[in-house]
């Protein structure tokens, strides 16, 4: 039987976690944050919650929603289940080439109105369309090169 679930991204205070609901049994929680971003609301939803999942260690503050677009994208029922998502934790150079994925996929999708004006506007971009050199070592950032202000 599969199992029947509802994925909620949330922001709320600008922090992103993923509600996993299985809507005959239980709410999970994928919060990168969990522990060390508590508010008085976010503690009264979590008496609804059964279990939490991942709490990795270095997380900068701008990642969670890097981390909830990732989870979304390779997300298993039966891992929630088993429990498996607990210890998922990603290195920084990891999260920092998701972030440039995330970031292409989303300049270059054809639903992006702005995509040909970011294009057109560009120093930088010359692509008509998404390309595999955007995702190579030499077009890359890291997190020492984001303004998180």
């Amino acid at each position: 039987m599969a199992m029947l679930q509802i994925f909620a991204p949330v922001c709320y205070a600008k922090h992103w976690w993923l509600w996993v609901a299985d809507v005959r049994k239980k709410i999970c929680i994928l919060d990168p944050y969990h522990k060390t971003y508590p508010s008085k609301p976010r503690m009264k939803l979590n008496k609804f919650v059964v279990s939490v999942f991942c709490d990795p260690l270095g997380v900068f503050s701008y990642d969670c929603a890097i981390y909830v677009m990732k989870w979304l994208e390779i997300i298993e029922s039966q891992n929630i289940k088993n429990g498996r998502y607990n210890c998922e934790n990603w290195t920084q150079v990891e999260v920092d080439h998701f972030r440039v994925e995330y970031v292409s996929r989303i300049l270059f999708h054809e639903m992006n109105q702005d995509r040909d004006t970011a294009i057109k506007e560009s120093e930088a971009i010359r692509l008509s369309k998404l390309s595999a050199v955007l995702l190579s070592p030499y077009c890359q950032i890291d997190s020492d090169e984001i303004n998180s202000d």
